[in-house]
């Protein structure tokens, strides 16, 4: 704060990890408060997980005693860290999380702290996004300020790679403008990788991206190749940092780290 940063930490509140400290006192305790927080179908061992990812139970939303733990008891996880010194969160999976819950959240950690920033993953237009059969409303004042700006990701990586005109990237551009309100609009988080999507350097290469996965994690850059997908990524990154919106730069692009999505990247 004294160099006039500010720390926004990313809150992954839609599940856990089967490590998990509450997931394992759950499985091993039938009697733990914990088993609750999570939607056994079999108890210990069939429950709800994050996309049947079985390592990543879900957590039940609607649980009284886990939403005390993370936001309405005194020391809750979203006031806990912005008293030491925190300046917001990033919601992990926004979408996994009802409306009700965003706006729960919201409203406590802006008591705690009236500039505190709360930023949403969604890969859309996020004025219109529809999860789960319900038109979300991320923007109607009550829940989101910002969102990452995927996107315009996806509308520069079409236009470097010559797969849409200037007009064409024009439209997209202006669609989100008219859209979304203006204060979401000039700041809504603006990358071009991260730990989602390949790095900006591989993706401009313009290589057809290989379907094995040993492959994907020895693919590298060299040569005439790699100078091309340079400059491309200059021109892409030129274009991030001075359209409307908060640039943000994925640790590694700075020094063209490459790499497909997560693991190789």
């Amino acid at each position: 704060h004294e160099r006039g940063m500010k720390i926004i930490l990313d809150g992954v509140f839609s599940h856990v990890g089967s490590r998990s400290r509450y997931f394992q006192e759950a499985i091993s305790d039938p009697n733990s408060k914990y088993r609750d927080w999570f939607d056994f179908k079999h108890y210990p061992d069939t429950y709800t997980s994050w996309w049947g990812i079985t390592d990543l139970p879900c957590v039940r939303k609607d649980n009284e005693d886990f939403l005390r733990y993370l936001i309405d008891g005194e020391d809750a996880i979203a006031v806990h860290w912005l008293r030491a010194g925190a300046d917001g969160w990033r919601l992990d999976v926004v979408d996994e999380l009802p409306d009700s819950f965003v706006m729960r959240l919201r409203n406590r950690i802006r008591a705690e702290k009236p500039d505190a920033l709360l930023i949403g993953e969604v890969w859309e237009d996020a004025s219109n996004k529809i999860s789960y059969g319900t038109m979300r409303e991320y923007f109607l004042g009550a829940e989101l300020d910002s969102v990452m700006n995927y996107p315009l990701r996806n509308a520069l990586i079409d236009l470097a790679l010559m797969n849409i005109d200037a007009q064409d990237f024009s439209k997209r551009i202006m669609s989100l403008k008219e859209n979304y309100p203006r204060q979401v609009f000039y700041s809504c988080l603006n990358m071009v990788s991260s730990h989602d999507v390949e790095r900006i350097l591989t993706v401009m290469s313009g290589v057809k991206k290989p379907d094995n996965r040993d492959e994907q994690s020895l693919f590298s850059l060299s040569g005439d190749l790699l100078e091309t997908a340079k400059k491309r990524a200059l021109a892409v990154t030129a274009l991030q940092m001075t359209l409307p919106g908060v640039p943000c730069v994925y640790y590694g692009d700075e020094i063209c780290t490459q790499g497909y999505k997560d693991p190789f990247n």
